[in-house]
């Protein structure tokens, strides 16, 4: 019997340390929960702040070359930046915020084709390979977060190269910034001047590059101009043969 009673209170013991353990481990835990959320809020809250901020800029640049492809106004781009910076104060009150861009100007070499900048834009249609492309350089300054000198660059581009025209087929390749293909444009996102598309497949050649194959109803003679859209609705135009 007293071994029995021994066992029963060993085992409340055992019983009452493991309830003390798990309540020392919970308030432990409960602990570190709070204090790594006072820590890390600030962090997450200026993450969040800038991934709005750069995700903005890119669609307003994407936007503004969308513009630029359709209607040839060079400084789109420029008033678009300023009606945002104006709006930055209204979307985020308390913030003082302040953004300051340099767009990208003069020429430089993209894929083998020279492109000049004109504030931020800039384009070189009816060569073989053809391009659309705009960029500009973004700086922030956020004072409630006492954050200075936050850099970051928003680079847009496509590019439209006519790769072979035989018989009814045409063989052309789309590409957009960071050299990544379109492999999900159909039949809307082209034209062929002079000519009405019959079908456009997607399709990889023989280096597995990918490429669309445009079947037209009749024969294709050259010189002629391809015109495509991605969906954001960037414009480029390439010439085959380049003239």
């Amino acid at each position: 019997m007293k071994r029995i009673a021994g066992n029963k209170k060993g085992q409340f013991i055992i019983i009452g340390m493991l309830i003390i353990a798990i309540m020392i481990i919970s308030t432990g835990a409960i602990m570190h929960r709070a204090a790594t959320y006072y820590r890390h809020e600030p962090w997450a809250e200026y993450l969040s702040l800038m991934g709005d901020i750069e995700l903005s800029a890119n669609k307003l640049v994407e936007l503004s070359l969308c513009n630029y492809t359709h209607s040839n106004d060079a400084g789109v781009l420029a008033f678009n930046i300023k009606a945002w910076q104006n709006d930055l104060a209204t979307m985020y009150p308390g913030y003082g915020i302040g953004l300051s861009c340099d767009p990208s100007n003069g020429p430089v070499n993209l894929g083998g084709v020279t492109v000049d900048y004109s504030s931020g834009l800039g384009r070189v249609w009816d060569k073989n390979s053809s391009i659309s492309v705009a960029n500009a350089s973004f700086t922030v300054n956020v004072a409630s977060m006492g954050l200075t000198g936050y850099k970051f660059s928003t680079p847009v581009m496509l590019n439209l190269t006519v790769l072979n025209a035989t018989g009814t087929q045409i063989y052309v390749s789309v590409r957009r910034e960071n050299n990544q293909v379109f492999t999900d444009l159909e039949k809307e996102n082209f034209l062929v001047t002079s000519y009405n598309i019959k079908s456009v497949v997607s399709l990889h050649d023989q280096k597995n590059i990918h490429v669309y194959l445009i079947e037209l109803f009749t024969t294709v003679s050259t010189p002629f101009t391809v015109s495509a859209w991605d969906h954001r609705g960037i414009k480029v135009a390439a010439q085959y043969p380049t003239s």
